[in-house]
């Protein structure tokens, strides 16, 4: 389905790819869900697929589930220096990764 996506020439959102991001996650497919949290913190600050306080939160649930305590406090440090404003669950998401 994202290949469909690109091929009808959507340009991907913050939305899609926390999407892309969970259900990898939930396959397993942790290193695909990292790789899209990669690109999201690539993309410009004003682009529609630029990270919010939801994208760190599944990037640290996927790094967690995958056993990466350490990549997920990585992630944490990336949304506090980001300046988002971190929620209940993003809080979480980084005591789960201890």
């Amino acid at each position: 389905v994202w290949g469909d996506c690109q091929v009808a020439g959507l340009s991907p959102d913050s939305r899609m790819c926390i999407t892309y991001m969970e259900v990898c996650t939930r396959l397993g497919q942790i290193d695909r869900a990292l790789q899209m949290y990669s690109q999201m913190r690539n993309a410009p600050a004003n682009s529609p697929m630029a990270p919010t306080v939801h994208a760190y939160t599944a990037a640290m649930r996927a790094a967690t589930e995958g056993g990466r305590w350490a990549r997920a406090l990585d992630i944490w440090a990336d949304l506090r220096s980001s300046g988002c404003q971190a929620t209940g669950h993003a809080y979480a998401a980084a005591i789960s990764a201890c």
